[in-house]
C-alpha cells in the first residue's frame, strides 16, 4: 500500500506493518460519541488518544505527520 502513503520513507513504512509495534487497539468513533467512549474506557481504567480522522478520499489515502 506504499503508493497510498505520503510523508514517510519506505523503510519507516515497514514499522506500520510490523506486528511487534502494532499492539494497540484502533477503534472508530463519531465525533458526537467521542466523549461517551472516552468516559466508558476510563470507567474500566483504560485510556484513549485520537490518532486521526476520517476524511473524503483523495489521491493519497494515508498521511503521516
Amino acid at each position: 500500500y506504499e503508493s497510498k502513503v505520503e510523508g514517510i520513507d519506505p523503510s519507516s513504512l515497514l514499522l506500520f506493518a510490523d506486528p511487534q509495534t502494532s499492539g494497540g487497539l484502533l477503534i472508530a468513533v463519531s465525533p458526537q460519541e467521542k466523549r461517551i467512549v472516552e468516559d466508558l474506557l476510563r470507567t474500566y481504567g483504560l485510556s484513549a488518544s485520537p490518532v486521526g480522522k476520517l476524511a473524503d478520499p483523495d489521491e493519497k489515502r494515508v498521511y503521516i505527520s
